[in-house]
Parts: structure tokens; sequence; C-alpha cells
């Protein structure tokens, strides 16, 4: 089973081949791998599980902090430069 977002919050079930799929507590339906084509073409996307940022952010030349604003978050010194 796979799981799958709708393309629209309204979109309660859907239906593939006499197969009806619910929207479950997450908010994701659960489909057989051989609807996920299928589901994939009508717009529902995966659900991402990210938890990385992709911004660079600054690093604090005192305590080596590395945060997302240029005042570190640690120490509040403004000796900070940009990450790589």
């Amino acid at each position: 089973m796979r799981r799958l977002l709708p393309p629209d919050k309204a979109v309660l079930e859907t239906q593939i081949s006499g197969v009806v799929y619910r929207q479950q507590k997450d908010g994701t339906i659960h489909a057989d791998d051989h609807d996920y084509k299928a589901l994939k073409k009508a717009g529902y996307t995966e659900p991402m599980a990210g938890g990385f940022a992709k911004a660079a952010g600054w690093v604090c030349l005192n305590c080596g902090f590395h945060g997302y604003f240029k005042l570190c978050g640690k120490c509040k010194s403004e000796n900070t430069e940009r990450g790589k």
C-alpha cells in the first residue's frame, strides 16, 4: 500500500476498478500498487517528509552555532558569516 495526498482537500474518496479508496485520518489515501499510476494521473501526489532546509543560513564565528538568522540564536553575537 502506498500513501497519496488527494489533489483537493474536498476529495474524500475515489473509486478505481470497483475499489473505493477513502481518505484516512491523516489526510492520505492508502492505495494498492496496481492503482497507484491511475491515482497519480488523476492528480494525487506523494506526501513529502522533509525536514531539511535548503538555505545556507549563517554560522557564528564565536560559538560555531548554525542558524537561519544573522544574529546568533545561541550567544546573540552578530559575528556571523554566510554558511556554505
